[in-house]
């Protein structure tokens, strides 16, 4: 068993060993209260190209610059409950690489393949199941 405990800044962990037809089986607890996303990646091909299942536990505006009133959640903002998004970064300007990871929509660096129609939001002191396959 492992476990990986993060505080604040977003990390992902990649091993060089490839996997193929594999179930994934896990928990997922947030401890503390937060307002950030949760998830993990699949299908990680390089930095560039690869799969986001994140969770949002309410709406959030992403903002960055000196422009706080400039982005809505309507547009530029993340909606709670779990998505997934196919990640094609073309671009190297870090400030449109965040904020299309934030978005809940289609954007120039991902595409959002599936939300939660529910919107359903995580909550702290509770333990998520992930199981994939059979």
């Amino acid at each position: 068993m492992r476990e990986i405990q993060q505080l604040s800044l977003p990390l992902y962990f990649v091993s060089k060993q490839r996997f193929e037809d594999v179930d994934f089986n896990g928990t997922m607890y947030i401890e503390r209260d937060d307002t950030g996303y949760v998830g993990l990646v699949i299908g990680y091909q390089n930095p560039n190209s690869m799969y986001l299942v994140t969770w949002l536990p309410d709406y959030k505006t992403w903002l960055h610059g000196d422009c706080a009133s400039c982005y809505s959640y309507h547009a530029h903002g993340g909606t709670a409950g779990v998505q997934i998004k196919k990640v094609h970064i073309s671009t190297s300007d870090e400030d449109t690489i965040k904020s299309d990871l934030w978005l809940s929509s289609d954007s120039e660096s991902t595409t959002l393949l599936w939300h939660d129609p529910n919107h359903i939001p995580w909550r702290t002191k509770t333990a998520y199941r992930l199981a994939s396959g059979q």
